[in-house]
């Protein structure tokens, strides 16, 4: 069976990937002096699908922290009852 990475790893994983993510930006930007018009037209195509994933992530987080702020108060009430 496959081993179940906690929210807390999956997060701190997500974030490793974000900082990768990021780099890409920067190697476009050095990129960018050489490239030729069809390929800037291209890049250019890939901004707004790439401006709506980050606005999901970004709703997906705050609908994330709201389950964790919940779960949290569940647990406290748990332990309160024990």
């Amino acid at each position: 069976m496959a081993h179940i990475l906690s929210c807390a790893d999956n997060l701190v994983l997500l974030g490793e990937m974000l900082q990768t993510a990021s780099q890409y930006i920067g190697l476009c930007d050095e990129a960018l002096a050489d490239e030729d018009g069809f390929m800037i037209d291209l890049a250019t195509s890939q901004i707004v699908p790439l401006q709506h994933g980050c606005a999901n992530l970004s709703k997906d987080l705050g609908h994330l922290e709201k389950r964790l702020q919940l779960q949290k108060s569940a647990l406290f009430i748990t332990q309160q009852q024990s």
